[in-house]
């Protein structure tokens, strides 16, 4: 679909930045960068006043052992 934008000079800047660094069209960067501003961002939460990251659903679930082993790896 073709449409027409009115950006501010800052927008258009950094669709041509985007757009370089991606290797496309700043018409694709402009779509692209629309797109993921529309996407949820990550959340977090206090929790008995800890900030707790709530992972995205699928995500990779680990424990302290398995941040324990790593660290003993030198991972």
């Amino acid at each position: 679909m073709r449409t027409t934008l009115t950006l501010t000079e800052d927008a258009i800047e950094f669709v041509n930045l985007y757009a370089d660094a991606q290797g496309v069209s700043k018409s694709r960067a402009a779509s692209d960068l629309l797109v993921l501003a529309g996407e949820p961002k990550s959340r977090t939460r206090l929790v008995d006043g800890i900030l707790v990251f709530e992972a995205p659903p699928g995500a990779t679930k680990f424990a302290l052992e398995d941040l324990k082993r790593l660290q003993e790896d030198d991972y």
